[in-house]
């Protein structure tokens, strides 16, 4: 009997377990996220790291989301890496609109840096074009850019420190119009704040 009853109780975890969402999310560089972590949405547990491939250049998380979030996984659902302690945890912001489209089981997307969850969760008004700057290759370009003349300039000579500082802002200032021009004046905010939070870190070392 209780053999019977084990073999029922582990069909029905088994079937549970068939339920819930499997995603690969990418992230950028090397990540401190572990298996069996949690994935949150505000302070809700919704699904747990399953397992983690990274290499040099990249990271692929594997996530099981509760099925009672399945219809709220969309192409307008974002995913972030945002850092706990001496470790890093997936959240997750949701987008409900029905312009979105549902994501598929073992479907591949796109993950971002801390900076932008905390941009897109202040910003609760955020709009379509300033999710689309933020998801564009412009973006990551800039921050790829913008993060190596950074470093660069603080390995400078302290005598030469200064022009180079000065040529960053310029660069800083000029992508701003031009993202201001053709995105909207919103974001405008954001880049400089990610801009200063990377001279704010160079100037702690």
């Amino acid at each position: 009997m209780k053999k019977a009853l084990f073999l029922f109780m582990l069909l029905l975890v088994l079937a549970s377990c068939d339920n819930y969402m499997k995603l690969k999310i990418k992230f950028d560089g090397k990540t401190n996220i572990m298996p069996r972590s949690a994935v949150m949405y505000e302070d809700t547990v919704i699904g747990t790291v399953e397992r983690v491939e990274t290499d040099e250049k990249s990271s692929t998380v594997y996530v099981l989301i509760n099925p009672d979030y399945r219809k709220r996984m969309n192409t307008g659902t974002m995913f972030f890496r945002v850092k706990e302690k001496e470790s890093e945890k997936v959240m997750v912001l949701f987008n409900d609109k029905d312009e979105y489209d549902l994501l598929v089981d073992g479907q591949a997307v796109d993950g971002m840096e801390e900076f932008m969850y905390h941009v897109a969760k202040v910003a609760k008004g955020i709009t379509e074009k300033v999710r689309e700057f933020f998801q564009s290759k412009e973006w990551t370009d800039f921050q790829s850019s913008i993060t190596e003349k950074i470093n660069r300039a603080y390995e400078t000579a302290k005598d030469e420190f200064g022009e180079d500082a000065k040529e960053v802002r310029e660069d800083i200032d000029k992508f701003i119009k031009d993202m201001d021009e053709k995105y909207g004046k919103d974001i405008g905010e954001k880049i400089r704040e990610f801009a200063d939070s990377l001279l704010k870190e160079e100037d702690k070392k």
